[in-house]
């Protein structure tokens, strides 16, 4: 999953639903989230973290645009292309993208050329 921004609110619903019926995550689970700032732009921390320390989200990826080392979820896709090819390709993983147009494009993209 990947979602920055106000991206992330149909994923934080794939969470509560889970959270809700106490399901641990079956399949690997992985969730690209970023935003400018951690101290005001991260709303959903509590959620997503608790949720990665219970079981229901197998591993949070972090990008935070205007703090510190800026970086960007197509960033973090990119820097973890062996494991998400060894996803897709063993585990018939599934992506989903809900967000800004660039990011969703720059993911493609990386997708496109990752598989041919």
């Amino acid at each position: 999953m990947v979602g920055p921004g106000t991206g992330i609110a149909p994923f934080i619903g794939f969470l509560e639903d889970k959270i809700h019926l106490n399901e641990e995550t079956k399949a690997e689970s992985h969730l690209y989230f970023g935003c400018r700032m951690p101290d005001s732009d991260y709303i959903f921390k509590n959620c997503l973290e608790s949720s990665e320390k219970q079981g229901h989200l197998s591993k949070l990826h972090l990008a935070f645009s205007r703090a510190g080392n800026k970086s960007y979820v197509q960033d973090l896709f990119a820097q973890n292309k062996e494991q998400l090819l060894a996803l897709i390709n063993e585990k018939s993983a599934n992506i989903y993208v809900c967000g800004n147009t660039k990011m969703g494009q720059a993911i493609y993209a990386l997708l496109k050329e990752w598989l041919g």
